[in-house]
């Protein structure tokens, strides 16, 4: 039998590349966090309607709203006149409270924000509204990543 190398070689290559391939499989989920990440927390809310939207979404602790999503199909072929809002009510007062977003909504369907976290401290609220005087049907879904 003709041997090709020693042992010991044979098992440090057999040993690098089972390396490699755990730091393959296991480095996107420690970095991006996933259940191998228990220090990161994902919230999500939801809600549906065909009236007035006045959503409040209230995380609870410190958190950064991750993503909004609003959706309203043919909203934008309506008459449907009215803006879609998006503010913070601070914790800290009235003094404090920001309007994220004022979007006329006779000329969208959709509206999806991922463009920067929104930090929000404990007892921050975010604000949703929408007139929809068309009653059309919409849904709404908020994410937050807690850390």
């Amino acid at each position: 039998m003709k041997q090709y190398g020693n042992a010991f070689s044979m098992a440090g290559i057999f040993a690098a590349c089972l390396m490699i391939l755990v730091i393959v499989i296991l480095a996107p989920t420690i970095v991006w966090g996933t259940t191998t990440n228990p220090s990161r927390h994902i919230g999500v809310y939801t809600s549906t309607g065909a009236n007035t939207m006045a959503i409040t979404v209230s995380p609870g602790d410190l958190c950064w709203i991750d993503s909004i999503r609003w959706h309203a199909p043919h909203a934008g072929e309506t008459q449907n006149t009215g803006y879609l809002t998006v503010d913070v009510d601070s914790s800290h007062g009235s003094a404090y409270d920001v309007r994220l977003y004022n979007l006329a909504v006779g000329s969208i369907d959709d509206y999806v924000y991922l463009d920067q976290k929104i930090l929000m401290e404990g007892g921050d609220s975010l604000l949703l509204g929408w007139a929809n005087s068309a009653k059309i049907t919409w849904g709404v879904e908020v994410s937050w990543v807690k850390e």
